[in-house]
């Protein structure tokens, strides 16, 4: 059964060079791309049983962040969820633990780093830089 992957990010460059990550991992994943948390939800709620993994930008979660993180883990708790930032500010990295994401991953790291992080992930570890 093939990978469903959703990448949740409003800037369409970065979300298109990561849907090409993803792609280059594994070319059967089935990628969708939503530009924001209600689309999120919405993709969620249709979908739920299938998806794998969500790459969520972390400035989608404004301006109540960390609740709505903390709502879509209570909804989806099977669903591995890693926030994806420009922000490396160890605060907000140890707040994404704590509210249950799977993940942190920088959008200053390199394309391998990513492809690696994705990758443990996908095999139900833990990545936090």
């Amino acid at each position: 059964m093939p990978k469903h992957i959703i990448i949740a990010d409003d800037h369409p460059l970065f979300s298109a060079a990561m849907s090409s990550l993803v792609k280059h991992l594994d070319k059967n994943f089935i990628i969708n791309e939503v530009k924001n948390c209600s689309s999120l939800i919405e993709l969620l709620n249709n979908s739920h049983s299938i998806v794998s993994l969500v790459l969520l930008d972390l400035k989608l979660l404004r301006p109540h962040k960390f609740e709505e993180l903390m709502s879509i883990r209570k909804q989806f708790p099977s669903i591995p969820i890693v926030i994806i930032s420009v922000c490396e500010d160890n605060t907000i990295v140890q707040q994404v633990i704590q509210y249950g994401a799977s993940g942190f991953i920088s959008k200053s790291l390199d394309m391998p780093t990513m492809a690696q992080a994705i990758s443990q992930i996908l095999k139900g570890d833990v990545w936090f830089p």
